[in-house]
């Protein structure tokens, strides 16, 4: 499937962290045999600082969420510098990670529920320009007030949790209501 997407995107690659020599002459052979070739592949080094990560991210069209075991923090890092991610909603925890977070981002045009949707709709951020732009702008306006991108406001939040709890536990083993 990928394939067939990067085939009907002009100018795509399949751009995935650098494999072990072995996968990647696996990906490859797979790829020949559906009409792509090595320059449709790039191999990214992994970076030491998660910064310089996602100071390369940044420069990503479109991530494609893997469908069998979503993206967990692959999918967090593309959503939090404004990069699309197109992903499936699954039946398990570990395949529906990609969705739950474009859904509690207010993103939910990126979410799809079958394998047709996602190949059509990743070709069409490919393809239709207007529609890929339309879909960066409120992504990126949507980080600003996500409270699941400010760190800060997360930690604020957790520990007036704890706190609730150990008041709600004190409260009740000193009989009190």
């Amino acid at each position: 499937m990928w394939c067939r997407i990067i085939e009907s995107v002009p100018n795509s690659v399949f751009w995935t962290p650098d494999l072990p020599e072995r996968t990647k002459k696996r990906i490859l052979a797979m790829a020949e045999c559906c009409g792509l070739g090595p320059e449709k592949f790039v191999w990214a080094p992994r970076t030491e600082q998660k910064t310089a990560h996602l100071e390369r991210l940044v420069h990503a069209n479109v991530v494609l969420d893997t469908l069998k075991y979503n993206g967990h923090a692959s999918a967090m890092d593309a959503l939090s510098v404004g990069v699309p991610l197109v992903s499936m909603l699954g039946e398990t925890f570990s395949t529906r990670v990609g969705g739950a977070a474009l859904l509690a981002a207010g993103m939910d045009e990126l979410c799809v529920a079958a394998v047709d949707d996602y190949a059509s709709l990743a070709i069409a951020l490919g393809r239709d320009e207007d529609f890929y732009r339309r879909v960066r702008m409120k992504l990126k306006s949507r980080l600003k007030e996500l409270p699941m991108f400010d760190t800060a406001l997360y930690c604020r939040d957790f520990e007036k949790a704890i706190l609730k709890v150990i008041e709600l536990v004190f409260t009740h083993s000193m009989g009190g209501a």
